[in-house]
């Protein structure tokens, strides 16, 4: 079975790191579900020149070609998404990483 990892881009400085590691977890064949702030959304704007956008489907899309990533693989929750698998306890992931944090 996959280990799944949650992956947390904050607005902190650092982006790339973020970036990167979801990048090595899904080369190790962990599972990725991703979670970005808004702040998040500008700091990967401002230091990565990546403007996503869009609604939960639209970002899974573009998410997922971006890493080149089968939807089991990568999926991404809004950060309002209180029925995402992360927001209950009975299915907690295997571990979680904010990355960058500060």
């Amino acid at each position: 079975m996959k280990r799944h990892i949650a992956v947390a881009i904050t607005g902190a400085s650092g982006a790339i790191h973020g970036l990167r590691l979801i990048e090595e977890l899904l080369a190790a064949g962990c599972r990725v579900s991703l979670l970005i702030t808004r702040a998040g959304f500008i700091v990967l704007k401002e230091e990565c020149g990546l403007a996503w956008a869009g609604d939960e489907a639209a970002l899974n899309a573009t998410l997922q070609d971006y890493f080149k990533a089968e939807p089991d693989s990568l999926t991404f929750y809004g950060e309002n998404n209180f029925y995402s698998p992360l927001a209950s306890g009975s299915s907690a992931p295997d571990a979680m990483v904010v990355a960058p944090c500060s």
